[in-house]
């Protein structure tokens, strides 16, 4: 197994969405538990790429943080946002100055190489993106509430 495969895990909490009581959900939060085993401290997953373990792609890394975002989404634990964040800032700091990512990382969220992987700045965005989204709703729903 490897980290990434959180990935799917989104799709089971979709699926326990629309059949609930099915176990689907809990798959899903096994499987991410599963991979939180692998999480370092600076929030690094060990066996989270396709060929070369010590520097996975980016693109494998955004899949790992995506299933992680969607435990939270789906779950409310609060253990899984922790973990989240501990990627998602680690992954900001490595952004470039052009704000793209290299497109494979070491262990130390060091850039093992020059080239950039278009798949993962796009995996890596779309939980970005939509925890942007979910702050902005709050932070507009307060401000209305205060407003008033």
């Amino acid at each position: 197994m490897k980290a990434y495969e959180t990935h799917v895990s989104w799709g089971l909490f979709e699926a326990d969405r629309v059949a609930p009581g099915e176990g689907y959900g809990a798959a899903g939060l096994r499987q991410v538990d599963w991979a939180l085993t692998l999480q370092q401290p600076n929030g690094w997953f060990a066996r989270c790429c396709l060929d070369e373990p010590v520097h996975p792609l980016s693109h494998t890394l955004g899949y790992v943080l995506r299933g992680i975002v969607e435990a939270y989404r789906y779950s409310r634990e609060p253990r899984y946002l922790e973990a989240a964040v501990r990627t998602a800032d680690a992954l900001c700091r490595c952004l470039r100055s052009d704000g793209a990512l290299p497109g494979r990382l070491d262990a130390q969220w060091q850039p093992a190489v020059r080239w950039s992987c278009l798949t993962g700045n796009a995996q890596v965005a779309s939980p970005f993106a939509a925890a942007a989204s979910r702050v902005r709703s709050r932070s507009t729903a307060a401000s209305d509430a205060t407003s008033t």
